[in-house]
């Protein structure tokens, strides 16, 4: 049964039109469910940003005492999912980030399109070479203006960005997913990335945005995915041949036997589907340069120091960009768990880009999420403050699927913007950082510049730049008087005066700088753009290293590991490089109890203890803490750089830009 999508039909708007909210893969498990479609820069690839469907209800609940577990339903820890039905019934999202090899047959005496390719099932060593590694089958189409028809032009077989599989064997886990389904700490497995090779005679066509007329494309492509069940055996059981794996196997997959010789795929058109998904032009095209620009004239001259060139790739984007940043946000947004409404998105973000642009990103890119929550705002005005080739708003209205907290949730909307902002725009850029509008990354030492900071990594040899991070406290005294805001109960909103900025009011982290603890969860990082392979929030999850077979380990000079860990990350150092400011909100429920808890007399400078900032005078003698005149408790530490270089830097680019606030 067809189901439609007719406001698919604008290739800049593709995005905010896709069906990501109300996808087919609720009714088809098998369809992969799809964020984000587009084609690379060279216009021989459609790569596809999906999403694992089956994580969004991944929510469980202790099982009551006495109570006996349902019939069919897996337990761990006396834990089960609250919604079960659906977490099973998404299974077969698992087998997608799982290659299966097939091989082209011929089928006689059958009826139909006598070019459709046809395929049967097959173990490795009858696998075609195309057809090794695949999921999906990729079908093209060509619109014809004159006839107003559809006529089919090429096929293809998909091709994994990374292998799921093998990453899952490099991290030490012994399955990649379970029927259980208790493994959303898997991270890898949340973003399903692969592409359909476009048909050779059409790689210029698609390249130039010739496929393209008035906003509307003229070439298609199905994907028709290859059904088999996930297979919940270690991964190493069925690795390709490349990997030329030797390690001790206890129970082989042996895919002649699970699948047979003679299990024929179903055609095409007697299976389920995406249909006629449209192949628009390439990102930079869509977004930032226009048609027709010259391209060549923007590329930056090669790294003159590049220490290491592991991710200098064939068939490499050209880079236009040293340093680019990509922000998910919106007007308003809800915490983790729907503990608390923050609606200061458009404030925040004039300020985060103010910053950045002073600080050295030469471009930064913003998935306007606005539209989950709002038909009537978004964040367009203020990113229209900003020149368009410094700064492309990206409308990302779909919501998130799942806002619980820890390996129960999954920010679904955020992990596919950061793939896609990765892939569409990370490819012509040598850096990148996905960062929240209230992390700030400030040069340090003789730094002006972050884009001067990724000259010295690359020329150390870095390829992922990893920033401490811990919640800055607002500073009680920059903030608005508690009264306005004051509850019954004695807490108050705390709230940046619109005479101040967040940077300044937030200046103030518990531990001196350097800092020597932080939470590792909430890091950030900036990478080479090329090395970085699959990025979740806070981590380079897979990296072109990780990658490596152990032979092509051991021929680039790196050192192959069964537990892989990432050799070429650095701690960046807050003294003479860069640090990170982070100035997340504190809410209403942050004070309460701060009128006791922030006293000399029982408060701490630990973080958790008083979330309102006192700082330490400049030069205090630490043998003797000083105490304040109203009895509150010093207890957090400005960074002096921020205050005298970039704070009055930050206002006075503010001032001559002017202000949007809300």
């Amino acid at each position: 049964i067809p189901v439609e999508f007719p406001n698919v039909k604008s290739c800049k708007n593709i995005q905010a039109q896709w069906p990501i909210d109300t996808p087919p893969v609720d009714i088809d498990p098998f369809l992969p469910w799809i964020h984000d479609v587009f084609p690379s820069a060279d216009g021989k690839n459609v790569v596809f940003i999906a999403q694992n469907r089956r994580r969004c209800f991944n929510g469980q609940r202790r099982l009551k005492p006495g109570e006996k577990v349902p019939k069919g339903v897996a337990e761990h820890k006396s834990y089960i999912h609250i919604d079960y039905k659906k977490n099973y019934f998404m299974r077969p999202q698992s087998a997608l980030f799982q290659h299966v090899p097939v091989k082209k047959i011929t089928v006689d005496n059958e009826s139909g399109d006598d070019d459709e390719p046809r395929y049967r099932l097959a173990s490795h060593e009858d696998a075609d070479a195309d057809g090794m590694e695949t999921r999906m089958i990729c079908r093209f189409k060509q619109f014809d203006s004159n006839t107003g028809k559809l006529s089919i032009v090429g096929y293809s077989l998909s091709e994994f960005e990374v292998d799921y599989d093998y990453h899952t064997f490099k991290k030490g886990y012994l399955h990649s997913a379970t029927a259980a389904g208790f493994d959303n700490h898997m991270i890898w497995q949340s973003q399903l990335m692969f592409k359909c090779p476009v048909p050779p005679e059409f790689h210029e066509q698609v390249k130039s945005g010739d496929t393209v007329v008035d906003d509307y494309s003229t070439l298609f492509v199905d994907l028709i995915p290859i059904r088999t069940p996930p297979r919940y055996t270690p991964p190493k059981e069925f690795f390709p041949p490349r990997y030329n794996f030797k390690g001790a196997i206890d129970q082989l997959f042996v895919a002649d036997d699970v699948f047979g010789k003679e299990h024929v795929l179903p055609k095409i058109d007697e299976s389920g589907r995406w249909e006629n998904i449209p192949v628009c032009m390439p990102s930079l095209m869509t977004h930032v340069i226009p048609k027709g620009e010259d391209l060549n004239a923007l590329i930056i001259p090669p790294e003159p120091k590049l220490k290491n060139k592991i991710d200098i790739l064939p068939g490499a984007a050209p880079k236009i960009h040293k340093v680019i940043a990509c922000t998910w946000a919106a007007t308003t947004f809800r915490t983790r768990g729907n503990r608390a409404n923050v609606n200061d998105g458009k404030r925040r973000l004039q300020e985060w880009l103010e910053f950045n642009l002073l600080s050295g990103f030469d471009h930064i890119y913003v998935y306007d999420n606005s539209g989950a929550f709002t038909n009537e705002d978004s964040l367009a005005d203020v990113i229209g403050l900003f020149d368009k080739s410094q700064v492309t708003r990206v409308d990302w209205p779909c919501k998130i699927c799942s806002n619980r907290d820890g390996n129960e949730g999954d920010r679904s909307s955020q992990y596919a913007a950061e793939s896609s902002c990765r892939l569409r725009f990370g490819a012509h850029a040598r850096w990148l950082g996905s960062f929240d509008t209230d992390e700030y990354l400030v040069p340090m030492g003789d730094f002006n510049s972050m884009g001067e900071v990724a000259d010295k990594f690359d020329e150390d040899g870095v390829k992922v730049a990893v920033f401490k991070s811990s919640p800055a406290k607002p500073r009680f005294d920059l903030l608005d008087d508690p009264d306005n805001t004051m509850t019954s109960a004695g807490t108050f909103t705390p709230t940046v005066t619109e005479d101040e900025t967040f940077l300044h009011t937030y200046n103030c982290n518990w531990e001196k700088f350097p800092r020597k603890n932080d939470l590792s969860h909430r890091r950030k990082q900036m990478y080479r753009a090329d090395y970085v392979k699959l990025h979740y929030v806070h981590y380079s999850t897979i990296t072109v290293v990780s990658q490596l077979t152990e032979a092509e380990t051991n021929s680039a000079g790196e050192i192959w590991t069964h537990r892989y860990k990432e050799p070429h990350a650095h701690d960046v150092d807050e003294e003479t490089e860069a640090t990170m400011l982070h100035t997340k909100s504190k809410v209403e429920h942050n004070t309460n109890g701060w009128d006791s808890r922030c006293k000399q007399s029982v408060s701490s400078i630990m973080e958790g203890h008083c979330s309102l900032g006192f700082p330490f005078p400049k030069d205090y003698d630490p043998n003797k803490i000083p105490a304040r005149s109203d009895g509150r408790a010093y207890n957090c530490f400005m960074n002096e750089i921020i205050e005298t270089r970039w704070w009055p830097k930050l206002v006075e680019a503010m001032e001559r830009r002017g202000k949007i606030t809300g």
